[in-house]
C-alpha cells in the first residue's frame, strides 16, 4: 500500500498564504500610518470655555484640523510640534479630542473635560445713576460673558428680578435703590458667581439752568432746573451787598417752605427769601430783592446728606 502526505502539505501552504496576507495587511497599515500626525500630550485636560489648551504633536508636517467631539476648533497658535486653541462655548462635559489629516480622522486617547464657566461682568450701563432719575433711566444692562437662561442676579447679595437678554447680557430695574454703592453679581445654575461689579446711585444735586419765573409786587421767582433735588434741599446763595464796593460777598442759606404766592397770598408778611420744592428736577427760589440793581449771584443746592451741586453763577437783582 502506498502512503501519501498531500493533505499535510496543502495545510502548510494555506498557513503560509494566510501569514503572508496578514503581513501584507500590517505593512499596508504601517505605510498608511507612517508619517501621520499624532497627539502626544494635552495640557490642561480640563478647562472652561475661553481658556487656552496646548497640544504637543509629532509628524505634523501635513495640514491637520483639531476636532473636539467631532467639530473643528480654530487653532490660535501653532508651530513645529505644538498647537493651542481656545475652548469653545459648549455645555460642560467630557469631549473626545481627535485629529483630521488627509481626509482621515486620527483617533487619540485624549479627552478634554469642559468645565462650566464662571460668569463675568464686564460693565454696567449705566454704572452711575442719579437717585432722582426717571424710572426708564434706572434700567441697568449687565454686560459680560457666560450668562445662562437660568442665571440669577444679586444686588448686595439679595436676589432681584432680572431679564435674560442673551449669553452676554442681562438687565434689571434699579428704581428701588436709594443712594449708595451696590455690588452686582451674576449667579449661574451651578452656583458659580461673578465677582461683584459696583453700581453707584448718587444723590449729588446738579443745576442745569436758572431762569426768571413769575414777578410779584415785592418779590419774584428764580426757577432752578436740574436733578437730584429733595424736599429737604437747601440753597446756598453768595452775593455782594447791593450798592457797596470793597466788601466781601455774603452767604445765606435759603430754607425750603411751602408755596405762599398765589391768589390767596397776595402779600407775604415775612418778606424773606425761601425755597419751594416743586419736584425732583425743579426748585423755585422766591427772592425779595433789596434793590433793583443787578449783581452777581452764585447758587449751590445742598442736599440733606451734605452733597452739594457745582456753583451756578448769574446776574440778578
Amino acid at each position: 500500500m502506498v502512503m501519501t502526505h498531500q493533505p499535510e502539505h496543502s495545510g502548510k501552504v494555506m498557513t503560509c498564504r494566510v501569514s503572508i496576507f496578514l503581513l501584507l495587511l500590517l505593512l499596508i497599515a504601517w505605510a498608511a500610518s507612517s508619517g501621520a500626525v499624532e497627539i502626544v500630550s494635552v495640557s490642561p485636560l480640563s478647562a472652561a470655555p475661553g481658556e487656552r489648551v496646548s497640544v504637543s504633536l509629532v509628524d505634523d508636517e501635513d495640514p491637520y484640523t483639531l476636532l473636539l467631539n467631532g467639530q473643528g476648533v480654530p487653532v490660535e497658535a501653532s508651530g513645529p510640534g505644538f498647537a493651542s486653541f481656545r475652548v469653545p462655548l459648549v455645555p460642560a462635559g467630557t469631549y473626545a479630542l481627535r485629529l483630521l489629516s488627509g481626509g482621515t480622522v486620527v483617533p487619540t486617547p485624549y479627552q478634554l473635560t469642559v468645565l462650566e464657566p464662571t460668569p463675568n461682568i464686564v460693565s454696567l450701563t449705566p454704572a452711575n445713576i442719579p437717585e432722582c432719575a426717571e424710572r426708564e433711566e434706572k434700567r441697568v444692562d449687565v454686560i459680560g460673558r457666560y450668562f445662562f437662561t437660568d442665571s440669577r442676579l444679586l444686588v448686595n447679595g439679595a436676589l432681584v428680578d432680572a431679564t435674560f437678554v442673551g449669553p452676554q447680557q442681562m438687565s434689571f430695574d434699579a428704581s428701588s435703590l436709594t443712594a449708595g454703592v451696590y455690588g452686582v453679581q451674576v449667579v449661574n445654575p451651578s452656583g458659580l458667581k461673578s465677582l461683584p461689579y459696583s453700581l453707584y446711585v448718587n444723590s449729588i444735586p446738579t443745576i442745569r439752568e436758572v431762569s426768571t419765573g413769575e414777578n410779584y409786587t415785592s418779590h419774584y421767582e428764580l426757577v432752578i432746573r436740574g436733578g437730584n433735588f429733595f424736599q429737604q434741599s437747601t440753597l446756598l446763595v453768595t452775593e455782594a451787598p447791593p450798592g457797596m464796593t470793597g466788601l466781601s460777598p455774603r452767604q445765606r442759606v435759603i430754607w425750603g417752605k411751602g408755596r405762599r404766592s398765589g391768589a390767596g397770598f397776595l402779600l407775604d408778611e415775612e418778606k424773606e427769601d425761601y425755597l419751594y420744592f416743586e419736584d425732583c428736577h425743579t426748585l423755585v427760589y422766591y427772592r425779595y430783592p433789596l434793590s433793583g440793581q443787578p449783581r452777581e449771584l452764585t447758587l449751590k443746592v445742598i442736599n440733606p446728606d451734605g452733597k452739594a451741586s457745582g456753583a451756578y453763577e448769574l446776574l440778578a437783582n
